[in-house]
């Protein structure tokens, strides 16, 4: 039949049918991962040391990059040391991948993190030096650390050498601890830098704040490491905030800080807000990570903060845990937090930053 227009064409009689999916509740991606893994993980045979291929390639997937994170770090958590990461349908997971071999070779990540001697968020507003019998979570500490899979970590609020060996331990990192003082009244807790490269040496200073009084020391603890064939200095402070502290405690850090011969990076809970004008010296000298990137993870740490104590209302959901960098030798890719199922494991949130070495 030939058809010279539409009117002349002939079609069978139709009906429109209308089609109604059930929608899905919403679904939480870590749970579900958990989930499938450990009903998996018996029957995948994996040792530790082998090379992984990772094939991405789905479209239509919601989170599909907090998907292949997820997967990455549980096969990271079995010991599997190489990824190969396939891409399909155009798929850019790469740049999203963290702490993935695959990520570039000039680039490291660095994490602070006030672990309040290890009990969690009990008794929130409690004096740390009334926790020491508290008990401890250190298993939960480690898990939430491994999620974001630091290179080199700094910690605060730590109850003792022990306690650093043990999360050292179970991180597999190397490790140093310095406490705060030789003195009874702040020598059971100190700070501590673990690092997934080699320690080459530490150095700890004594940092005074109102006059020389014992109870009133803190210590700064600076590791040199080998990162990729470069030396880099890590400082790691954990300033008072009583009474003039905050006034004293930048300015003599600083002193310590600017002798050093290598690139350097500070990190620590230094109790103080981002605009306070005490930060003056160090500002001077070194760049906020958090404020070097302008993103959504940025937005949200300075909309959030790092400290969660409702019973101080003055730093509570506000930022006093930084990373400073050196910007002539370093530039910052991205800064992140905790997941939030880990912020039961202190009354601080994990911060830490993704940085390159130029």
């Amino acid at each position: 039949m030939r058809v010279t227009r539409m009117d002349d064409l002939k079609l069978p009689k139709m009906r429109m049918i209308e089609q109604r999916l059930n929608v899905l509740p919403p679904v939480n991606v870590p749970e579900e991962i958990d989930r499938e893994w450990n009903r998996l993980i018996n029957s995948l045979v994996l040792s530790s040391g082998l090379k992984v291929a990772v094939a991405v390639g789905s479209r239509g997937i919601a989170d599909l990059c907090t998907v292949v994170r997820l997967i990455i770090q549980k096969l990271k958590e079995a010991k599997m040391k190489k990824f190969i990461i396939i891409l399909m349908a155009g798929l850019a997971v790469l740049a999203l991948m963290g702490n993935s071999e695959a990520s570039s070779k000039d680039t490291f990540s660095v994490m602070t993190f006030n672990i309040r001697v290890g009990v969690g968020v009990v008794k929130l507003g409690t004096p740390p030096n009334k926790l020491k019998k508290s008990p401890k979570i250190l298993d939960s500490i480690a898990k939430a650390i491994k999620f974001v899979d630091p290179d080199v970590l700094g910690l605060q609020e730590v109850q003792g050498k022990k306690q650093a060996k043990k999360l050292a331990k179970a991180l597999n990192m190397n490790y140093v601890y310095k406490r705060h003082g030789s003195n009874k009244y702040t020598s059971w807790w100190g700070v501590a830098i673990l690092s997934k490269y080699n320690i080459i040496e530490s150095k700890n200073y004594t940092v005074y704040s109102g006059g020389y009084m014992p109870w009133r020391a803190r210590t700064l603890i600076e590791s040199t490491i080998d990162i990729k064939g470069k030396k880099i200095a890590f400082f790691n402070a954990h300033f008072r905030h009583q009474g003039n502290a905050l006034k004293k405690q930048p300015k003599y850090i600083m002193k310590k800080i600017s002798k050093s011969k290598n690139p350097l990076i500070l990190l620590g809970d230094l109790n103080m807000l981002s605009d306070d004008p005490r930060f003056k010296p160090i500002k001077g000298k070194l760049k906020d990570s958090c404020e070097a990137v302008k993103n959504k993870n940025s937005d949200f740490i300075k909309a959030n903060g790092t400290y969660l104590s409702p019973n101080d209302p003055k730093y509570a959901n506000r930022r006093i845990d930084y990373i400073f960098y050196d910007p002539k030798f370093f530039r910052v890719i991205d800064v992140g937090l905790l997941n939030k199922k880990y912020w039961n494991t202190s009354d601080h949130i994990g911060y830490f930053s993704r940085i390159e070495l130029m």
